[in-house]
């Protein structure tokens, strides 16, 4: 009996020792979103991530996503309309500096390579849940890639207004390098 528990024990203690911490870093990232504009796609990107990343390779249930961006590093390429976006009707960026993503629960999938991420997404201080497969690759300097992308409604976070030549859905696409 009291060799049951101590292995017990031992084991929930070596899964747990496992969980490790990460910095999402810039290098080697991309945040891109795509959305369409008088039927054109246009795309842009984020930098100036922060925040953390828990993970047991052993345990990915344990997971904890806690990244945040800064929505003034938004680029489509295009200066003028950077400028437009960080405007009140869009980012509004003089109030609303950070874009953050809060997961609060990671599941398995039947794809053993994929998982699914569920978490609190904030855009301009309106906090929405959002759910996406993610798939988790080492980075080759001990730290690992976290792939994923996800539709969300603009309308939501209020972005862009009552706009009709603009799309409602923007497609995110992140792949976030995590680095001890």
């Amino acid at each position: 009996m009291k060799k049951g528990l101590f292995f017990t024990f031992f084991l929930a203690f070596t899964i747990t020792g496992f969980t490790q911490s990460f910095t999402p870093i810039n290098t080697g990232s991309t945040i891109q979103f795509g959305i369409k504009n008088f039927g054109s796609k246009v795309t842009g990107t984020f930098t100036g991530l922060s925040g953390f990343i828990l993970y047991n390779p052993l345990k990915t249930s344990s997971t904890i996503f806690n990244v945040q961006i800064d929505a003034t590093t938004i680029n489509t390429g295009n200066a003028a309309r950077d400028k437009h976006l960080k405007k009140e009707d869009y980012f509004n960026v003089s109030t609303f500096k950070i874009m953050s993503f809060l997961s609060s629960k990671v599941t398995a999938t039947a794809d053993a390579a994929v998982f699914k991420v569920e978490g609190y997404l904030t855009i301009k201080g309106i906090k929405k849940v959002v759910s996406f497969p993610f798939t988790i690759q080492p980075n080759g300097s001990g730290g690992y890639f976290f792939t994923g992308e996800f539709i969300i409604n603009r309308k939501d976070y209020t972005v862009g207004g009552s706009s009709l030549v603009l799309a409602d859905n923007v497609t995110v696409s992140l792949k976030i390098n995590g680095s001890k």
